[in-house]
């Protein structure tokens, strides 16, 4: 999943939103970073998946689903 935010600092709310789920026993990871340092970014956030995600401002995360441990 290719996620990209245009504007400033956003908080999703995607609980209620199944297109956002990951599949079945498997969980988001972020396996690219438009915030990487490698590119002048401040560096790779942490993605806190709750009832609601962080994004960073002016960024794009792309997420793969990886088996939850």
């Amino acid at each position: 999943m290719l996620l990209v935010n245009q504007e400033t600092h956003k908080l999703l709310h995607v609980l209620p939103e199944p297109l956002m789920a990951a599949p079945w026993g498997m969980r988001w990871t972020i396996r690219w970073s438009s915030e990487d340092i490698v590119y002048g970014g401040s560096g790779t956030p942490t993605l806190v998946m709750d009832e609601n995600w962080k994004l960073e401002g002016e960024a794009a995360l792309w997420l793969a689903p990886e088996e939850c441990p």
